[in-house]
């Protein structure tokens, strides 16, 4: 593999990796991460350096847009959240751009959102049947359905507003899916009409574990989501 690092790129720059496979070069595009990994470089000028590497090598070049997969997610090992939503969002908007299965989509989300931040539980509630239906998770087992307006989950979808619980055994009406569940955080998800799609919902084992950086950043998320929703509909 040949890697040239060109400058200092800027937060959610798109990288260009090359790899160079026995015969032919392949050059893989849209591989997204964030100016604070050093793990991958940038080609300064990438027909320039594809085309000496060529000539150099005796190889035919191929530009193709094949998928790459990340196998780990990059972030920093911080204690602020807010630099971490900030490392972790582009790469996920990567992650989820040319995959249209929702579910696949929303699964890789939770993971992504558990190893960044070891939530106690993470996942999603999707609208269906009148009612909130438990979509992909990472955690403990869950509460299958929720009712409208019924715990945080059914009062972030009444209200279609984040809701931040400092702590659920004061939040009047909560449904108790775990006793080891502390604190807790609900967004709302919009379609294409402005209807609630379904929530994000994420739970801490702690007292008072979410602030606006925690509703900033999974907004950002929610948004990567809620613009999938829109394109995947409409193709």
């Amino acid at each position: 593999r040949y890697l040239t690092q060109s400058r200092q790129v800027a937060k959610s720059q798109r990288f260009i990796l090359v790899i160079v496979g026995n015969q032919n070069f392949y050059i893989i595009k849209r591989v997204y991460r964030h100016k604070n990994n050093k793990n991958l470089c940038v080609l300064a000028s990438l027909r320039l350096c594809v085309k000496y590497l060529g000539c150099l090598l005796r190889k035919d070049v191929y530009y193709t847009n094949y998928q790459f997969m990340a196998d780990t997610i990059e972030f920093t090992k911080t204690q602020d959240r807010k630099v971490i939503y900030a490392e972790i969002a582009p790469q996920i908007k990567y992650l989820v751009e040319d995959e249209t299965d929702l579910i696949a989509n929303l699964a890789n989300i939770t993971a992504v959102l558990k190893e960044a931040f070891g939530f106690f539980w993470v996942g999603f509630y999707l609208t269906k049947e009148n009612q909130l239906v438990l979509g992909p998770f990472q955690g403990t087992l869950a509460c299958t359905r929720i009712d409208f307006g019924k715990g945080v989950c059914g009062h972030c979808y009444t209200t279609q507003s984040t809701v931040i619980v400092p702590n659920v055994d004061e939040f009047p009406g909560h449904i108790v899916c775990s006793s080891a569940s502390k604190s807790e955080i609900v967004l709302p998800i919009f379609d294409g009409n402005g209807e609630v799609f379904g929530v994000l919902d994420v739970d801490s084992d702690e007292l008072d574990d979410f602030s606006e950086v925690d509703a900033e950043g999974l907004k950002e998320i929610v948004g990567i989501i809620e613009e999938k929703l829109i394109t995947d509909k409409h193709g």
